[in-house]
């Protein structure tokens, strides 16, 4: 916008002042047709960039994961019963109140800038014509930067929340294979996997702190996985990243709950 806006302001002000000057010549029609063009002329650099920002922005996101499956025939898209739980499922009813809320929040910043470029806006009317775009240049840029800001932190904030619950679901959804759960008992859980074959040494899979912790016990539980309470250890572990083998401080006190897991697991009757 800094850099084309100057040229496509002062090429629209010349489109459209050869269109007006000729105005009374011109029948409805033709002077909306001449009118459209000239705005679409303006507008098609900026709807290029954004385009082209967008898609890179989801490319990025994705880390250019590219996946047909939205264009398969699925015959459940169809079905009213399937669209309503879609529609009333809880990840629905979120993005609906995040959307919302992006609305009001981008609404009042949006008014707020306006109700501050309004006397020049009302008095734009009474100058004169060839100087109208350019004093609408600044209210107008006005209000796109500070609506960019606000959507910026919208989406700063939603990127926050979206990588934080897709970290949590793919924990849970490694706490069934893990080998042991170290807990608080109450506070925090830690699970760890280890394959003599494979790994050099325990890798953290998964860890939680109150509620999370409580569900990946839960999950550790439902699966037959061990739970063994070692508060000192478990809030150690807490610190390791996921997907991180254990400190080397730490291998002797691990491996001996692996050995006792190991030998519960060759016990008569399990």
């Amino acid at each position: 916008m800094v850099m084309a806006a100057p040229a496509v302001i002062h090429d629209l002000a010349v489109r459209l002042s050869a269109m007006l000057s000729r105005g009374y010549q011109l029948r409805e029609p033709a002077a909306l047709r001449l009118a459209g063009a000239a705005l679409l002329y303006a507008a098609a650099p900026f709807v290029l960039a954004a385009s082209i920002g967008g898609v890179a922005a989801v490319l990025l996101q994705t880390r250019f994961l590219l996946s047909a499956k939205a264009l398969r025939a699925d015959l459940s898209r169809i079905s009213p019963q399937a669209g309503l739980r879609r529609l009333l499922g809880p990840d629905n009813l979120m993005e609906a109140g995040k959307s919302l809320a992006k609305v009001a929040l981008v609404g009042i910043v949006l008014w707020r800038v306006i109700l501050a470029d309004l006397p020049a806006l009302l008095h734009a009317p009474f100058t004169d014509p060839k100087q109208l775009l350019a004093g609408a240049a600044a209210p107008v840029l006005h209000v796109i930067l500070v609506v960019l800001v606000a959507q910026g932190a919208i989406a700063g904030l939603d990127f926050f929340w979206v990588t934080l619950r897709h970290s949590r679901k793919r924990m849970l959804a490694a706490v069934p294979k893990a080998t042991v759960v170290i807990t608080n008992p109450t506070h925090y859980a830690v699970a760890l996997t280890y394959k003599r074959e494979k790994q050099a040494a325990p890798k953290v899979v998964a860890k939680g702190l109150d509620s999370l912790a409580a569900r990946i016990r839960e999950v550790a539980e439902a699966n037959h996985v061990p739970l063994v309470a070692n508060p000192p250890l478990a809030h150690a572990l807490y610190r390791v990243e996921v997907d991180s083998e254990i400190p080397a401080e730490h291998y002797q006190a691990v491996a001996e709950i692996i050995a006792y897991v190991w030998r519960l697991g060759r016990a008569p009757g399990r």
